[in-house]
């Protein structure tokens, strides 16, 4: 949490006192900023000041507006970030139409300039198939991010989503199929390899083995993005094989190793409802108290109280 902290601090401090003419050391000290800001899991922070940033940009005298946007400084990241923020599909799929039209325009001999585009929207892509996600339109999301599994060298995000989205609607024959372009992928990781294989195992119903591949990678990316994804889902295949203990451990221990970035609502949810599973009136009660505790200290702005599940 300090060194996120520490980092959202010295961006703002740079903005403040460097150059005002060095617009890239401006811009990038602004995305460094926004991703400290949405790593300790403040988004009104992050939103309001995203938003204040875009409305500053868009009351700049014409001629220099004009520069700013000709010229491409505005990190692609904070365009991402924008449209993400004001939430559904429509600015985003925007994103997505422009990166199409860039990758055509660069021309063939610009090979790395269409890469670049190319990789921005497959990017766009997976955040696009989030929000339907989170729409609950499983589906639509599988359908936008299929034709990207054609190349052979399609990014190991792209498929690790795909192969959750399979699993999601229980397709686990083509689930199968890109589990292994992942494993055989030159460039996967262990971790990638061993958290698609925990998916996987979650879909067969072998959660004993999805425990134990989940708990290497929490174990190996402990205080990392991954590691809680990992710890989280170690975790809830530990409750599905009755071993309450563990799963309460799992989590806790998480919490002691980085609780700025841990202490989110969903994982506060489950650990409230392990507690009621586990424990008695009393001592449940007495638990989630400490948690609400170290939520009030650690936790970020826009909690919720009802995931602590107190009333």
């Amino acid at each position: 949490m300090n060194s996120w902290k520490a980092l959202a601090n010295l961006a703002r401090d740079t903005i403040r006192t460097c150059n005002p003419e060095d617009t890239e050391l401006i811009f990038s000290m602004f995305t460094l900023r926004h991703f400290a800001l949405v790593s300790l899991h403040l988004p009104v922070h992050h939103t309001r000041e995203l938003h204040l940033l875009f409305s500053a940009i868009a009351h700049l005298p014409p001629p220099i507006r004009n520069i700013v946007h000709s010229r491409n400084l505005i990190p692609f990241s904070l365009e991402v970030m924008l449209a993400k923020s004001r939430g559904g599909v429509d600015e985003l799929a925007n994103l997505l139409k422009r990166c199409k039209l860039a990758a055509r325009k660069a021309g063939r001999e610009n090979l790395e300039e269409i890469q670049l585009w190319k990789e921005r929207g497959m990017r766009v892509g997976v955040v696009i198939a989030g929000v339907l996600v989170d729409s609950g339109d499983a589906v639509a999301a599988l359908n936008l991010l299929s034709p990207l599994s054609s190349s052979p060298n399609t990014p190991i995000y792209v498929l690790s989503s795909i192969q959750r989205l399979l699993l999601t609607i229980g397709n686990l024959p083509s689930a199968a199929l890109i589990l292994e372009r992942i494993l055989n992928h030159p460039s996967s990781t262990e971790t990638e390899k061993a958290m698609a294989q925990g998916f996987s195992f979650v879909a067969q119903g072998d959660n004993k083995s999805a425990q134990l591949a989940f708990g290497r990678v929490a174990e190996e990316r402990e205080g990392h993005g991954d590691g809680l994804v990992a710890a989280n889902a170690s975790s809830v295949a530990a409750l599905y094989v009755n071993e309450l203990d563990r799963a309460i451990s799992i989590i806790e221990a998480a919490i002691a190793t980085s609780p700025s970035s841990t202490l989110i609502e969903p994982i506060i949810f489950n650990l409230a409802t392990l507690y009621e599973l586990r424990m008695g009136q009393e001592a449940c009660l007495e638990k989630k108290v400490e948690l609400l505790v170290k939520v009030a200290e650690w936790g970020g702005d826009g909690i919720r109280p009802a995931c602590l599940k107190l009333s």
